[in-house]
This record gives C-alpha cells, sequence and structure tokens, in this order.
C-alpha cells in the first residue's frame, strides 16, 4: 500500500517540524522567575520571593510581564498581612493593565479576598464574574462568592440566575446552575434542574441533573425514565484521539434502570441483564458485589429461591473478598448447618 506508506512519512515529516519549531521558543529568563515567584509566595516562602521580584525588576518587561509582577506582588502582600500596601498594588493593576483581561480578573480576586466585610467581598466577588466569565479566575471567584455570601446572610439566587442569563455558554455556566439548584427548592429547583440537563446534556453537572430528574417521575412513568437512563447509561460519546466524553453518570444509570425493570415493570430477567451488564462493564467500581446481591434480593423477594441461592453461590464464588461477597459465604455455611 504505497499510498499509506507515503500518507504515513508526510506526518511524520510534519510533526516532527511542529516539534522542532515548538523548541525555536523557550521560556525567557523573566518568565521563568515570574513562575517560581508564584510559587515562592504560595509557599510563603519570602526570602526567595524577595530575591525574584528584585531579579525581575532589574529587567527588561513586557506589558504583560510588568502586570504580572505588580498582581504577584499585591499578592504577596495580602499574604503577608500588608493590606495598604496590596491595594496599592492592585490600584496600578486596575489603572495601567486593564487591556490585559486575565490578570485584570485575577486583581479584582484578590481585591474580594482582601475585603474584610463579606457583603462587600461577595459584590467584588459578583463583579469578577459578571465582567470575566470565561477567565481562569472565574471558578475560584464563584467559590469565594458561596462562602462570602453565606457568611453575610445572601440569597445569591438572583444574581446566579442573572448570571446564568448574561452569560449561559460561560465555561462556568453548568457550575452556576448546578449551584442555583441547590439553594432552590420545589418547582424552581426542577426547572432549574431541567435547564441543566437540557443544555448541557453531555456535561457531568447536565448529567447528573437529568438523572436526579428522572429518579422522581420512574415511577409514574418508567418506560420514558428508561429510556433517559439507557441515553445516560450508553450515550458517551468517543473520540480517537481524545478519548471518551464519560459523564460519570454512566453506571449509576445503568444500576437505576435495572431497579426500574425490577420495581416498575416487574421484569427480573431484564433487571438481572442490567445487572450483569453493570459488572460487565464496570468491573473496577465497588459495587459489582452489591449488583449481583440486588439481584439475589430480587429473586429471593419474588419466592425463588433455587434462582437466588445459585445467584448467592456466583457470588461467593466472584466475590470472595468483597463485603456482599464474604455476607454470601456467611449465609451460605449457615445454611449448609441448617
Amino acid at each position: 500500500m504505497p499510498e499509506f506508506s507515503q500518507v504515513i512519512r508526510v506526518v511524520l515529516v510534519v510533526f516532527s517540524l511542529w516539534i522542532a519549531a515548538s523548541g525555536c521558543n523557550p521560556v525567557s529568563q523573566v518568565e521563568q522567575d515570574l513562575y517560581h515567584l508564584d510559587q515562592a509566595i504560595g509557599a510563603r516562602r519570602t526570602h526567595r520571593a524577595d530575591a525574584l521580584i528584585h531579579a525581575i525588576e532589574q529587567r527588561h518587561l513586557t506589558m504583560h510581564q510588568a502586570c504580572l509582577l505588580r498582581l504577584y506582588r499585591a499578592r504577596y502582600f495580602r499574604l503577608a498581612g500588608q493590606g495598604r500596601r496590596a491595594m496599592d498594588m492592585l490600584k496600578q493593576v486596575k489603572t495601567q493593565c486593564g487591556t490585559q483581561r486575565d490578570i485584570a480578573a485575577w486583581g479584582l480576586f484578590e481585591l474580594g479576598l482582601l475585603v474584610k466585610d463579606p457583603a462587600d467581598a461577595t459584590r467584588v466577588f459578583e463583579r469578577v464574574l459578571l465582567a470575566y466569565p470565561n477567565s481562569a479566575a472565574a471558578h475560584p471567584a464563584l467559590f469565594e462568592l458561596l462562602v462570602a455570601a453565606k457568611k453575610a446572610g445572601i440569597d445569591l439566587l438572583p444574581f446566579l440566575h442573572k448570571l446564568y442569563r448574561l452569560h449561559p455558554t460561560a465555561e462556568m455556566a453548568p457550575q452556576v446552575l448546578s449551584i442555583a439548584a441547590g439553594l432552590a427548592s420545589g418547582r424552581q429547583r426542577k426547572s432549574i434542574l431541567l435547564t441543566l440537563a437540557t443544555h448541557f446534556p453531555k456535561q457531568p453537572l447536565g448529567a447528573k441533573a437529568a438523572f436526579t430528574l428522572v429518579k422522581q417521575v420512574e415511577a409514574r412513568d418508567p418506560v420514558g425514565a428508561l429510556e433517559v437512563l439507557y441515553k445516560l447509561a450508553f450515550g458517551t460519546d468517543r473520540s480517537l484521539l481524545i478519548g471518551s466524553y464519560a459523564t460519570g453518570m454512566e453506571g449509576p444509570a445503568l444500576w437505576e434502570a435495572a431497579r426500574v425493570w425490577d420495581l416498575y415493570m416487574n421484569n427480573p430477567a431484564r433487571a438481572e441483564r442490567d445487572y450483569r451488564r453493570f459488572i460487565r462493564l464496570h468491573p473496577t467500581s465497588r459495587k459489582c458485589d452489591d449488583a449481583l446481591y440486588a439481584v439475589y434480593r430480587m429473586y429471593l423477594r419474588r419466592g425463588r429461591k433455587a434462582r437466588a441461592m445459585q445467584v448467592l453461590r456466583e457470588l461467593a464464588r466472584r466475590f470472595p473478598d468483597m463485603n456482599r461477597g464474604m455476607q454470601a459465604i456467611d449465609m451460605l455455611k449457615k445454611d449448609g448447618k441448617e
């Protein structure tokens, strides 16, 4: 296959050129020092931070590097308890680094950490999220917002609704809806979960919202519930280059489908099939022994003791070192004595 071999050679040449090009842009000494300064400040290594700041200030800095240095110095002063000096640095970040959006976002975040009054801090973190919803500072700002609002006794639901309405496609949007659902109740919570499940079906939080909603209706509509549960269990997209886009709900959804077949569809054969599929598809789960134990209990509940004992013996044989397996061994010993 000459054409295929030629394609492979071209791909390898392009890849080699890309590697070579990447090596032509070494990290500068200033960038290395800024990186080490960030580490030194986080580790509270004062003398090391002082030396790095002095070394960096002696060099020619780009605007981005100068702004980053101001931000790091503000953080340095805040952690050292020098609030006034930290505030002076943050004022410089605000006035001189407005075009550096990521640095401006972190500067506003630092201001929120510097403010002592929880209500004022809440307002600062809200500004970070409204002005810089896609910045690296957004996620920690959302966490700090929850902490500050709780201390101040502020209801965040109205703000979270506003934040999602203004930035529905932001990276943090699923997290905003999930937090809002946790703060809401009744129909309002159900509405938020529905929005989360509908707009972000392939996101872990969206899948979890769908799972929560379906559990509320499975008794009334088991067929519809099974349809949703199978989508959650087997709807994972796969990519040759990136891998799978798993949501983390695949196993729980398949387990729940087995329960629906058992409890609401009165179909133990289909329930057993899904419990066994759970074991086969999720062999590293700690619930594999629980799956077979659920099959045992399902048949025992229906008076099919012979089939139940058959499953119990399988459980003892396959999972002798797991909780349910050890329980099965003890049960079989007692049953044998009797």
